[in-house]
């Protein structure tokens, strides 16, 4: 490309173009592509945790809210009577399944982009790079399981998949907006704000300089919304009529 450019205009006409850029032109300035880098592998997994949570979110409102709408839950309670006993096994495979789906396909990222790395960019990464890659792994397959849980109550308690989808994204984008907007103090209590902690992995700090979040703190609030959704979701299941 430096050649084809004659030099970017930094040869004198009637130089020689191809010793400039054989020896004398910086790569950077031309090359479309930069290499990669594989101690960039944490930032770009942090990149990929929104459509892993989403993931996990419309997974878990699909396998409640389908029983309602295509009217199989009535049969599973023929079946099985116990209505606590069949929404909390389902939300737990689908929690457990929906971390193992996430763990694996970074598994399969990882391979592929190590792989593209060693061949055409720069493996070189900084001590407790694997530690980092796996703990970033780690906190967005729990968070994509939390989604799944939040979806799964959700949908129990609007009977409809889009119900759990619409009042997730409603919620986060305006709900938690005005409220940020208004009382920016009650950001350590938003579920976005504790998710966007926990993917990052380190404490974040408020505009005032004190620490509003804590990787501990984000867990322990999601924890609080998913279990807390899925306790209302199954006392409302266990009271509500079936039909």
């Amino acid at each position: 490309m430096c050649v084809a450019e004659d030099g970017f205009g930094a040869v004198e006409p009637g130089g020689d173009v191809e010793r400039f850029c054989r020896e004398g032109a910086d790569p950077s300035f031309y090359l479309s592509e930069r290499p990669l880098r594989l101690s960039e592998l944490p930032e770009i997994l942090r990149g990929t945790a929104f459509l892993a949570i989403l993931i996990g979110l419309v997974v878990g409102a699909s396998a409640v809210g389908a029983s309602w709408q295509t009217g199989t839950m009535t049969t599973i309670l023929a079946w099985e009577p116990r209505r606590v006993r069949v929404f909390l096994a389902r939300v737990a495979v689908v929690a457990v399944g929906v971390i193992a789906l996430v763990a694996v396909l970074y598994g399969v990222f990882l391979a592929l982009f190590s792989g593209a790395a060693s061949l055409r960019g720069v493996t070189a990464t900084p001590e407790g790079w694997t530690a980092q890659v796996v703990g970033v792994i780690a906190r967005i397959a729990a968070l994509a399981g939390a989604a799944s849980i939040i979806g799964g109550a959700i949908a129990m308690l609007g009977r409809n998949t889009a119900a759990a989808l619409g009042g997730v994204f409603v919620y986060l984008t305006v709900f938690e907006g005005i409220v940020r907007g208004l009382r920016p103090t009650l950001g350590r209590v938003l579920l976005g704000d504790n998710i966007a902690t926990l993917v990052i992995g380190r404490d974040l700090m408020a505009a005032e300089g004190g620490v509003s979040h804590t990787p501990a703190r984000a867990t322990v609030v999601v924890a609080v919304y998913a279990l807390g959704l899925l306790a209302v979701a199954t006392a409302s299941f266990r009271v509500r009529d079936v039909q």
